[in-house]
């Protein structure tokens, strides 16, 4: 609930800011949160987006979550010949701290969009982001209740 307030207040704050200084066109708000949200947490954003006048949600940013069957390609060279060979080894970044993006992020993005949906009227849009490399991809979030899909490298 402690959260909720202040995400209000932050929000409404900046809705105003936005209103205040934008006479003529005012720019599109929109809230990038992570995937690592709880359902509570995710109650409580819908709530203060319902309530503070942001225009949209971007669902994700990057995960701090590491799967346990995250792995990294690498290639080892044969101290024999110059030959290259594509291994797998457990990865690194598996075991650092910090934001993971990419093809690893796209189930926890999902589960955030499909519980976030539902929270929020049709007028207010979900951007679905994360680990969206296929046309199929991007239709998963469709069908998980994104509006539309954020491409990037």
């Amino acid at each position: 609930m402690q959260t909720r307030s202040l995400l209000q207040e932050l929000l409404s704050g900046v809705v105003k800011a936005r209103d205040e200084v934008s006479v003529n066109h005012k720019p599109k708000l929109v809230l990038k949160i992570a995937p690592d949200l709880t359902a509570d947490e995710i109650a409580d954003i819908a709530a203060a987006v319902r309530t503070t006048g942001v225009d949209g949600v971007i669902v994700s940013n990057t995960t701090i979550k590491r799967p346990s069957n995250l792995t990294d390609r690498a290639y080892s060279h044969s101290s024999q010949s110059n030959d290259r060979h594509l291994t797998r080894y457990a990865a690194a970044n598996q075991y650092e701290v910090g934001g993971l993006s990419g093809t690893p992020l796209k189930p926890y993005s999902l589960a955030a969009v499909k519980a976030l949906r539902p929270l929020l009227p049709a007028s207010i849009p979900i951007f679905g982001c994360g680990g969206i490399s296929t046309g199929e991809d991007a239709l998963e979030y469709a069908r998980a209740g994104a509006t539309a899909v954020h491409l990037y490298t």
